[in-house]
């Protein structure tokens, strides 16, 4: 009988008599869970004590808008069982491990025997758990350049509000990913265990009605006065079937809620005015760039001299209050986009410091595609926010087991060299660099686990079905992805932090 470690440590081990495994399964999955019992201390330990490292105190209420990322952290910890634990905290991307001949994604989703892991789904605290399971399970099998549609059950503010719900689960790929004129993957003897996160980049492909991320931080014609959602909050698709005619007729209102929501979570007070009263005032995209590389490089006398006088030394997204910028024909808020970012990397990154001990290699790919509404030349502007982001949260919870940043400066260049002034204490190279075996295969020899990202939008279900046509769908063809994201897979949702 084949042994399985995978299901030996998923949450089974909990369940040793689970009619899921064979009578072998359920005796191997008892004996493991006495050792387990045996060996806690040995194995949970160095966990915990990676964390205890840090220093981290308890968190008073006054200190806690100060710590997001710790208390995220403590988060995970308090919810992730040991056994998940130990899966991330055993990965090193270095290595190969045998796949038994497994090399593309119908070997994974046919094998009836086959086991994954659910994954780690980190959400911003203002997204409703019953929105982040719906984003999860109900996205449509495609969605290429196509967002929300009559007949879909997730909607375009929907859609922004995934921007906040990142999944992150370890996978295996049997192919690393590389770009040579096209999407394409370098084939390996086996597999390589890597962590996937499905990190929603802000979506701005489209505009007018089908428009994600763009109402959320840009000014029209009247201002938006943020509100919350109601306690008792249901995803339209919840209560009307998506195409009936309640639901078409309920959804514009639906949309406006959700909108005033991420306004008010996004802006210090809760607002965005009309765009007359930016006329004039907002930056151009080169001011912009030239403030985001001021405030990286920690030059106060350029752009926020006149901040700095009036004592205003709060957090950057107070320094973005009333600022903004023109990018194509959209005046945009500096403060939501900002806040935008800050959200994203406290979500993400609170999970890659919680589950990754033995430290790991983040790789960034900035997706053009999604910068079309405000013109791909200003991709460069959001990786600074990106980056910016990532600085102010470093400061605030250092990111202690993050070791290596792999930026992918095709399109910006500057941005790499800005990442070194940040992490001075990091090893911040060129991604080609951490892929320069044979044909474009991952070289780091690290026992580090490599971050990869799979650059999809809020919509389709792209890494279950989708060739290798973009770097989503080589994810998909070439690694186990799509069995530990599957829609249907009674877990998916147990691990909502």
């Amino acid at each position: 009988m084949k042994l399985n470690l995978e299901t030996l440590f998923s949450k089974y081990i909990t369940q040793p008599w689970s009619p899921e495994l064979s009578l072998g399964e359920q005796i191997l999955a008892t004996i493991s869970l006495v050792a387990l019992a045996i060996l806690t201390v040995g194995l949970v330990f160095p966990l915990t004590a990676s964390l205890r490292g840090r220093k981290i105190d308890p968190i008073s209420n006054k200190d806690k808008e100060k710590h997001p990322e710790v208390i995220k952290t403590e988060a995970v910890l308090k919810t992730l069982p040991s056994s998940l634990q130990h899966l991330f905290q055993f990965i090193g991307s270095a290595k190969l491990v045998d796949l038994g001949g497994k090399s593309e994604r119908d070997h994974f989703m046919t094998d009836a025997e086959y086991r994954s892991t659910p994954p780690v789904i980190s959400k911003s605290p203002f997204v409703p758990a019953v929105l982040a399971g719906h984003l999860m399970r109900n996205k449509k099998d495609s969605a290429l350049g196509v967002k929300y549609v009559p007949g879909d059950s997730i909607t375009n503010m929907e859609g922004a509000m995934h921007t906040f719900v990142t999944p992150i689960t370890k996978i295996v790929m049997t192919g690393d990913y590389r770009w040579s004129g096209s999407h394409g993957a370098a084939k390996l003897n086996g597999g390589r265990e890597v962590i996937l996160s499905a990190a929603i980049h802000p979506d701005f492909e489209r505009q007018g009605v089908h428009a994600v991320v763009l109402p959320i931080v840009a000014l029209g014609d009247t201002a938006i006065e943020g509100e919350e959602l109601t306690e008792d909050f249901i995803p339209l698709a919840e209560r009307f079937p998506p195409s009936s005619k309640q639901f078409s007729e309920a959804l514009s209102a639906y949309e406006e809620a959700l909108k005033r929501h991420m306004v008010y979570h996004l802006t210090k007070e809760h607002r965005l005015p009309a765009r007359e009263a930016a006329e004039g005032i907002a930056l151009g995209p080169e001011e912009a760039n030239q403030l985001l590389d001021a405030l990286i490089c920690d030059d106060a006398s350029h752009a926020m001299a006149e901040a700095d006088e009036k004592g205003e030394s709060g957090s950057i997204s107070d320094r973005f209050n009333g600022v903004y910028v023109n990018l194509g024909s959209h005046i945009l808020s500096l403060e939501a986009l900002y806040s935008l970012y800050l959200q994203q990397v406290i979500n993400e990154f609170s999970a890659l410091e919680a589950t990754l001990p033995q430290g790991y290699v983040y790789t960034i790919d900035p997706p053009s595609i999604f910068a079309a509404v405000i013109g791909v030349e200003n991709v460069a502007l959001l990786n600074r926010l990106q980056l910016l982001a990532l600085k102010e949260l470093n400061k605030k919870s250092p990111l202690v087991h993050l070791k290596v940043i792999g930026f992918n400066g095709y399109a910006d260049p500057k941005c790499l060299d800005l990442y070194k002034v940040v992490f001075e204490d990091k090893e911040v190279v060129s991604k080609t660099s951490l892929f320069a075996g044979a044909g474009g295969k991952y070289s780091f020899e690290k026992a580090y686990a490599l971050v990869e990202h799979n650059n999809s939008d809020a919509f389709g279900q792209n890494i279950e079905t989708e060739g290798a046509s973009s770097k989503d769908g080589v994810i998909g063809v070439y690694s186990d992805a799509a069995h530990h994201l599957q829609r249907d897979r009674n877990d998916l949702l147990d691990y909502i932090v």
